[in-house]
């Protein structure tokens, strides 16, 4: 008992109180079955800035773009189709290398067009107002975490889009992850809204205080679309 309360004391201490529980009653359900679960999301806006870099002196990490034929593409653990689609999406990958080792310590994918999450289905459409992107999918080596690889890409990406025209990136951050979100919001992102999707088996639950407020969705069904707000 005495560790349960340690557990959920540290949590609470990472998330806060009410996504503590939340976290809590998740692991509780998926205890009982796999397809059981209660999941949190933030939609955030996360700005360009205009001048300048995120992080300097990153040391020899290198970013670079992938395209469709490159074989790093192939490390990412992500499977083909799934990479087609962001392709078709619009999608841009960059990764994190260092000096001549062929597999990516990271990488950040931004897209242009509406895209589909795989986990917890919902169709994020960012603003039609030719200066927002989204981006779906960072993710660092465990061994780099906590590095320079994460604020490197950022830099990158930040001079990527800058040179676009792009002011905002729009994207979706589990409420389990503080980390992740203490790094987006020391970035200057802020909270546009938030997703609760209960997991009953092959059925799903969305509750949200922004459009779709109230969504059921199947599996072989379609996802909703989630309109995200210019900043």
């Amino acid at each position: 008992m005495s560790s349960v309360y340690t557990n959920f004391t540290a949590l609470k201490r990472e998330l806060g109180i009410g996504n503590a529980l939340l976290a809590a009653m998740n692991g509780a359900l998926r205890k009982l079955h796999p397809r059981l679960g209660i999941a949190r999301y933030y939609l955030i806006a996360q700005p360009i800035p205009q001048t300048g870099t995120v992080a300097r002196h990153t040391g020899r990490i290198q970013v670079r773009q992938l395209l469709a034929d490159d074989p790093a593409l192939g490390l990412q653990d992500r499977s083909p189709e799934e990479i087609r689609t962001r392709f078709e999406s619009a999608g841009v990958c960059l990764a994190a290398f260092r000096g001549d080792e062929a597999a990516p310590l990271g990488f950040i994918w931004l897209l242009w067009a509406p895209y589909t999450e795989t986990t917890h289905r919902c169709r994020l459409i960012p603003p039609e107002d030719g200066r927002s992107v989204l981006d779906v999918d960072i993710y660092i080596q465990p061994r780099e975490r906590g590095g320079m690889t994460f604020m490197r890409l950022w830099q990158a990406a930040n001079d990527y889009l800058r040179h676009r025209g792009i002011t905002h990136t729009y994207s979706r951050i589990s409420a389990y992850n503080g980390r992740s979100l203490r790094a987006h919001q020391r970035m200057g992102a802020t909270i546009l809204g938030s997703q609760v999707f209960v997991e009953l088996g092959s059925l799903e639950i969305l509750l949200s205080n922004r459009r779709p407020y109230l969504s059921t969705i199947r599996a072989r069904g379609d996802a909703p679309d989630v309109p995200l707000p210019g900043a």
